[in-house]
């Protein structure tokens, strides 16, 4: 049994790219990931079953403008006494808060 191609998506790219030029195995894996400025709207991964479907069967999921603005809150200060004949101090600082991923690459 084999799901139908995945057609490609606005402002986005499914992959690996077989998804979306031939009919694909059941178990394969397809990932959609959208461009900067856009957010996935819905499972971003699809697994063809062995009832020749996409699941999840719900909507395909969809890129979509992505309309939150950057928020960043920075930590208190930090104040930190050296002891008696101390040049130095490690400084441990608590991560800001914010609504970005801080461990993917900024693009621009």
């Amino acid at each position: 049994m084999k799901c139908a191609m995945l057609v490609d998506v606005d402002h986005g790219r499914v992959s690996p790219k077989r998804c979306t030029s031939r009919t694909s195995s059941v178990g394969q894996h397809c990932y959609l990931s959208c461009s900067p400025g856009y957010r996935v709207v819905g499972n971003p991964v699809r697994t063809c079953q062995t009832s020749g479907l996409w699941s999840p069967e719900t909507t395909s999921p969809y890129c979509e403008k992505d309309s939150l603005k950057p928020f960043i809150q920075c930590p208190s200060d930090v104040q930190v006494d050296l002891a008696p004949h101390m040049s130095s101090a490690y400084v441990r600082l608590p991560q800001p808060k914010a609504n970005v991923d801080w461990f993917s690459s900024p693009s621009g």
